[in-house]
């Protein structure tokens, strides 16, 4: 039903715009030649020329004028265009949950991953992982233009199957003589309370008659922001509970009966045995952990181009070009938070659909204090070479190198954290709590009962009684580097032109990474000390804690019984405290030389992670031609436009393979294990695919106003880098469900064979009314498959017992690989009008995607698929642009949608992995300026107007997986322009 009142709204829009077009092209000759240059009405001419002359389907955004582009984020201001819905969630590796700005884009349905950005033609690498692109690691006023190909140019690239983006930059020989451009700003976030400063400029100009042009640019950004999030880490999905676990159940305690009904001999009745122990099948999800947090989030970004043309004669044509940019994202957290698993479990009460919404835990009390961040530094310099051989033929050469890096140099940290509380962590353990647990589900955010020790809240923050508990730190290094060579011919005759050529693209990743876990360094202090009757951690001293801070509210959610306050702690404070300490001290747990945070490397604090090392070399060669025509089909001019281009790839995957030698039962949990490892080995894999990949594009002129397009095209997406690593890592596991994770180094390319239609009525200046279908059938899908891994000596593998069944262990293997097809088909409508040359306009634009293969939540099996990112969307923009003031206000709305598989903390969930649905959600934005004089203009942005925030969710709608509030943001601003 909702479907249909959203097709609905939308193609009664359709109708109604008929109707006023129609009307609309009664408009005086006068105002049908109105040239607009600058400002809004300006920009958007400027994308609609682009759209109404491109051979395939093609939508921009320019800039409004120099140094001044229509939206200060470049996903942000992508939205404007049908079928585009941005994320919001925090790049990965990059250190925040979100900061509330618009990271990724979706186009049509398919992902961010799915995408290709490409700036000014050339590929530009990203080093947070995978083949998504973070748009707002960039400057917006740096750009001159973003082009959005729905449909493939063949001499471009193989065309992403969701899209592929062209981020233009400005060269000096754009415009004749001298450019200069430059604002400054200051944003404001009142969640935050602080002005933060952001400043750009831009200068070109040319020299020596013309032949020689200079441009140079950089820009500045920085921003902070406050939120209140509430996080479940994940939900572990589970086949089986207990009877004693049940609410309701007034019988002994499940610790004290047993679903053994002999003791070991087999022979003897067990006098523990009660048939409230034995587990019955019962499909549930509990959360991992339930957080408060306070985030605290600071971003700073850089941008620098510099351009220079050289044209010693009307042949030849020279540019050198670079591009600079650094993004810093830094996040400090309080928090308060209980680990949970299913055993402890009790009072437990689920929902229809098998959710546990409320359950009591007995358990120490943590609070924590992580700090995160991620650097990621790109650039890219390139040359290009054109020259005009004569009038018809010309000749390009491009070179370009690009490097992208996460948290470059030695010295850059993943981030650290401390845990520190109070309770039970040994037998004899005190102040422990029975917690209880509700998760309300609605727009009620999940909460705590009885806190506090013993369940005295007072005392619930008393710093008297606080220990040390965990402690751990990490750092991230990815590189991914780009070398491309490209040479291009071009042939122009009237009503011909041909295009052909070649170029090789040399896609190089390096990923590694140091953590705490595999040398049990974040272990050294755990155990709460002392104050809670333990052997392990130590006494914090109270001059640590540097006092409270209070939790706000939650726009759109009832956060009543929200905890009222967390503890204010610096976490490198408690790190120098606890490494000042001998490592004789009672408590210590380690066995090695206790090192300070401060003035230590990360990498020397750390461990190397064997398994997560990984080189990728994927080197592709391509051919392509396309050939642009026009004749006529019924008398009506008809374009053509047939490409076609050839891709082979080559891909060689590195790693290190640490083999496992064997499994024994913890001292401390029967159900667990310890694992022991091999030597290292460098393992490596080749592998190669080809492709030829066609495009047909026809546009028929219909009437000089009214033209319909007819697109047909094969297009790929490469797999995502990391899934290509060639060793098995994350060995482990419990009694009954041991699991080991692998990579698939010979995973092919996703294929998309695409149809287009579309119609486009360009009634009056600056106006138009456009509708397309399309239908994307994708292969050689990537799935999460699952296999089972005998460790039976055979075949290379380890001979490794299980002490629990006393013959060879059996794991299951978890690995992407290819597998099924979808299809996936969808309606764009766009309308954008002008009221003459009253200044008022307005653009509005709505999508309605769907799949053959949408997501069911009732689908248990390990190998359950879905396409991801799939939503409906709408965006409606309404101006004025007049005598040099202008005024927008932007609504966008994205449906709910399934951003990816794997939730943050999920191992040991039984049902695959556990999805992330990303919730809808209205925006409303706004901005305004007004030039001041002929030279200088005053404007003015308010962001996130009606102050949502980002929230996503699991399996379930009551499964809440992270909640935050984001708020709202205004920047004001001076532009200059000469």
């Amino acid at each position: 039903m909702a479907y249909f009142s959203k097709r609905a709204i939308l193609l009664g829009g359709a109708c109604a715009a008929a109707i006023t077009c129609t009307a609309a092209q009664a408009q005086s000759d006068q105002a049908m030649e109105t040239v607009i240059v600058t400002g809004i009405r300006g920009s958007l001419q400027r994308s609609l020329d682009i759209k109404r002359e491109s051979m395939g389907v093609v939508d921009a955004i320019s800039m409004e004028d120099i140094g001044k582009f229509p939206d200060s984020n470049l996903a942000a201001a992508l939205m404007r265009i049908p079928g585009v819905t941005v994320t919001r969630a925090g790049a990965p590796n990059m250190g925040a949950t979100t900061t509330g700005e618009a990271t990724e884009v979706t186009v049509r349905g398919m992902g961010p991953s799915f995408n290709e950005t490409l700036f000014n033609g050339r590929r530009i690498p990203s080093a947070t992982g995978g083949r998504a692109f973070d748009f707002s690691g960039l400057s917006a006023d740096m750009v001159s233009a973003l082009e959005v190909y729905k449909s493939p140019d063949a001499t471009l690239s193989a065309g992403a199957i969701g899209a592929t983006i062209n981020v233009k930059y400005p060269n000096p020989f754009d415009k004749n003589g001298l450019t200069l451009a430059a604002s400054v700003s200051t944003k404001y976030q009142p969640n935050d309370g602080r002005f933060q400063p952001n400043g750009n400029f831009l200068f070109s100009d040319t020299f020596f008659g013309g032949k020689v042009g200079l441009l140079v640019a950089g820009a500045y950004t920085k921003l902070s922001t406050t939120q209140f999030m509430v996080s479940n880490w994940g939900w572990i999905g589970h086949k089986t509970l207990r009877p004693c676990q049940l609410s309701g159940y007034t019988g002994p305690d499940c610790s004290a009966i047993s679903a053994d009904k002999f003791l070991k001999d087999g022979v003897t009745p067990n006098p523990k045995y009660d048939i409230n122990a034995v587990p019955i099948n019962k499909n549930t999800w509990f959360t991992q952990d339930l957080s408060y947090d306070y985030n605290q989030v600071q971003e700073e970004r850089k941008n620098a181009r510099v351009s220079v043309q050289f044209q010693p004669t009307e042949k030849l044509l020279v540019t050198l070009d670079g591009n600079y940019s650094r993004d810093f994202v830094y996040q400090n957290q309080y928090a308060f938070a209980i680990w949970n698993n299913s055993d402890d479990m009790r009072n437990i009460k689920t929902s229809s659909n098998g959710t546990i919404v409320s359950f009591q835990r007995y358990a120490p009390t943590d609070f924590d204090t992580n700090v995160s961040m991620g650097i990621q530094q790109t650039y890219d310099v390139g040359l290009n070479v054109k020259y005009n051989v004569n009038n018809k033929f010309s000749v390009t050469l491009d070179f370009d190198q690009a490097q992208s890096s996460l948290n470059p140099g030695n010295d850059h940290w993943g981030g650290y954290s401390t845990d520190y509380g109070y309770g039970p962590s040994s037998p004899n353990g005190t102040n422990g709590t029975t917690f209880e647990v509700v998760q309300p589900g609605g727009k009620t955010l999940p909460y705590y009962r009885n806190y506090g020790p013993n369940g005295d809240a007072s005392r619930f923050a008393d710093t008297s009684i606080m220990g040390s508990h965990v402690t751990t730190t990490s750092a991230q290094r990815n590189r991914n580097f780009v070398n491309q060579l490209k040479l291009e011919g071009d042939w122009k005759e009237e009503g011909l032109t041909l295009k052909f050529g070649g170029n090789y693209v040399a896609d190089h990743y390096h990923m590694d990474y140091w953590g705490p876990w595999e040398s049990s360094r974040w272990q050294w202090w755990s155990g709460y000390g002392p104050d809670s009757n333990n052997p392990t951690g130590v006494h914090l001293p109270s001059s640590l804690f540097q006092g409270k801070v209070n939790l706000p509210t939650m726009p759109g959610w009832d956060a009543s019984n929200a905890i009222p306050y967390l503890l204010k702690v610096n976490a490198a404070d408690v790190w120098s405290y606890l490494n000042s300490l001998p490592t004789t001290t009672p408590g210590f747990n380690g066995t090695g030389k206790s090192a300070p945070y401060e003035g230590i490397t990360p990498a020397g604090i750390n461990t190397f992670s064997a398994g997560s090392h990984q080189v990728i070399f994927e080197d592709t060669s391509a051919l392509f031609a396309s050939v642009a025509t026009e004749t006529k089909f019924a008398g009506m001019p008809l374009k053509v436009n047939v490409g076609v281009r050839y891709e082979y790839t080559q891909v060689d995957t590195r790693g290190i393979d640490r083999p496992l030698t064997g499994l024994n039962i913890t001292v401390g949990d029967a159900t667990a294990y310890d694992t022991t490892f091999g030597p290292s080995t460098n393992m490596s894999e080749k592998s190669s695919y080809q492709y030829l990949l066609p495009n047909v594009d026809l546009v028929l002129q219909a009437t000089d106003d009214f033209q319909l397009r007819f697109d047909a095209s094969r297009t790929l997406t490469r797999p995502n880098l990391g899934d290509l690593k060639p060793n098995k890592s994350g060995w482990g596991g419990r009694k009954g469900s041991l699991g080991v994770s692998g990579g698939n180094p010979g995973e092919l390319p996703f294929v998309s064979d695409n149809l287009d239609f579309g119609a486009e009525w360009f009634y009056a200046p600056n106006s138009y009314l456009a509708a397309s279908t399309y239908l994307k059938s994708i292969s050689n899908y990537v799935v999460t498959g699952t296999s089972t891994y005998i460790t039976d000596g055979k075949e290379g593998r380890a001979s490794v017992i299980d002490p629990n069944t006393g013959t060879y262990a059996v794991f299951t293997l978890t690995q992407p690989v290819n597998g099924p097809k979808a299809n996936v088909y969808g309606l764009e409508v766009a309308w954008q009008h002008m009221f003459g040359d009253s200044g008022f306009g307005y653009q509005m634009n709505g999508t309605i995607v769907q799949s053959d293969k949408p997501y069911n939540p009732n689908n248990l099996t390990t190998g359950a698929f879905a396409i991801t990112g799939l939503a409906d969307s709408a965006n409606f923009v309404a101006f004025y642009d007049k005598d040099g003031f202008q005024i927008r206000f932007a609504a966008n709305w994205r449906d709910s949608y399934l951003n990816n598989f794997g939730q943050g903390q999920s191992s040991g969930t039984q049902f695959g992995s556990e999805p992330v649905f990303v919730n809808g959600v209205w925006t409303l934005d706004a901005n305004t300026s007004y030039d001041l004089t002929e030279n200088l203009n005053l404007y003015f942005e308010a962001n996130n107007i009606m102050d949502v925030g980002y929230s996503t969710r699991g399996r379930f709608a009551d499964q809440v997986l992270d909640v935050v509030s984001t708020g709202r943001s205004f920047t004001l601003g001076l532009h200059y322009k000469l």
